[in-house]
């Protein structure tokens, strides 16, 4: 017992002494703090640093759903899972599929009906539609934080950037399709999280006549499209 009093008074006295008051403000040494509470870190941060949820050397799989604008006559949504794997706490990677359909927008149904209504011939409008997307992309966790959920409970967060590349499955052909992106994922517990991500994808497509009989197939022109894709997904940390 005399040794326990002993060993929290000798920490107390640490902690105090890590805080230098002066008559203009109030300081405190970081480099005396860490060492009261077991850092090694030797930065000027290291006592905000410590995490609760850690993911190094961990396997990661998520399942996810989102939505994919690519041209404005079509509407896409999609599913997909993700297989990872996190070098550190700051560099991961992940392999992912996505099963994708692109059904008539709005816009394109309000061609169709305007053109029923004045007794007009309507074959369509010429699109590339997407069915699959199979790639790689790497994570770099640039920003971790916590937040106060209304004074309830603490939310645990990492903020990151993603690029990668990934073959797109068109009803035109394969396209290869490399993208920038940012997300963000809240820990529910160690071994769950819920991710948002935004992907930003840029690629070539050739545009195919389909509408007009004895023409289906004839090329007509290729076009660069940018794609916005936003998801949200389910993490579940295996090991």
């Amino acid at each position: 017992m005399a040794l326990t009093a002993l060993t929290i008074s000798s920490e107390m006295v640490c902690a105090a002494s890590a805080v230098k008051r002066s008559p203009q403000s109030e300081k405190i040494d970081l480099d005396a703090l860490s060492k009261v509470y077991g850092s090694d870190t030797g930065s000027k941060g290291s006592v905000v640093q410590n995490r609760t949820f850690k993911k190094e050397g961990k396997l990661s799989f998520e399942v996810l759903g989102g939505v994919t604008g690519h041209d404005p006559f079509l509407s896409g949504k999609y599913v997909g899972g993700l297989l990872g794997y996190n070098f550190n706490e700051y560099l991961g990677v992940n392999l992912f599929y996505w099963k994708v359909w692109d059904v008539d927008s709005s816009a394109m149904k309000t061609l169709r009906d305007q053109a029923q209504l004045t007794s007009q011939d309507f074959y369509g409008v010429n699109v590339n539609r997407i069915s699959t997307n199979l790639g790689l992309e790497v994570n770099w966790y640039i920003l971790y934080g916590k937040l106060s959920l209304l004074g309830l409970s603490i939310l645990h967060f990492d903020l990151f950037l993603t690029g990668g590349v990934g073959r797109l499955g068109t009803q035109n052909g394969m396209i290869y399709s490399p993208w920038i992106g940012v997300g963000q994922q809240v820990y529910a517990s160690q071994k769950l999280a819920i991710r948002l991500n935004y992907r930003f994808l840029y690629y070539s497509e050739k545009i195919l006549e389909q509408n007009v009989p004895g023409l289906n197939g004839k090329y007509l022109f290729s076009q660069e499209t940018l794609n916005h894709a936003l998801d949200l997904g389910l993490v579940f940390y295996l090991f």
